[in-house]
């Protein structure tokens, strides 16, 4: 019985304490909006495309990473470029939205970037970058809290069919993303 007592007065405290459930981005569906990041990598690299501009029409997957781990970022890359090469362009595009502080150096973003798409063998999954602050994260409704490492979202002819916060690089998460690309790509 103390347990269950425990248990309940814990829940209860749990907005209070900033433990309620977390969100992040869009959710099934809602639209996608223009927004204009750097590209690094990718067929729009070292530009600022707009990629709802130019490819919203096509089935797509963004993940925005803001606390997460460059393993993780790879495998999820990894995942991504697998999934273009079994679709093929441009029957599925992906993106991966770098969230950078205002403070980086573009030099200092563009050659991380670079190298996770080098490392990873990414090059058709586009590694683009905004930087904190940014008006896309509150229309986006980003959550770039320590909590949220990333937010995953896929839609078609710009509406949301699937999203994911803190996709993990496990077994699961890749089904997840899997699922979210064929929800659109299929």
């Amino acid at each position: 019985m103390r347990n269950k007592t425990l248990m309940a007065t814990c829940l209860a405290a749990a907005p209070i304490l900033g433990l309620a459930a977390l969100s992040s981005g869009p959710k099934p569906g809602h639209v996608v909006y223009a927004f204009e990041p750097f590209h690094v990598t990718g067929p729009d690299a070292m530009t600022r495309t707009c990629p709802v501009c130019k490819y919203g029409a096509e089935p797509a997957v963004q993940v925005w990473v803001n606390h997460e781990s460059t393993a993780t970022i790879g495998k999820i890359g990894q995942t991504l470029q697998n999934e273009i090469n079994v679709h093929g362009l441009p029957n599925f595009r992906a993106f991966i939205v770098f969230v950078e502080p205002k403070s980086a150096s573009r030099k200092n973003i563009v050659s991380h970037l670079k190298a996770i798409s080098s490392k990873y063998k990414i090059p058709d999954v586009a590694l683009i970058y905004v930087r904190q602050g940014d008006s896309s994260l509150s229309e986006y409704k980003i959550n770039t809290s320590r909590n949220v490492h990333d937010t995953v979202f896929a839609y078609k002819k710009m509406k949301v069919t699937q999203s994911y916060i803190n996709l993990q690089a496990n077994k699961a998460g890749i089904a997840d993303l899997k699922s979210a690309v064929a929800s659109v790509a299929g």
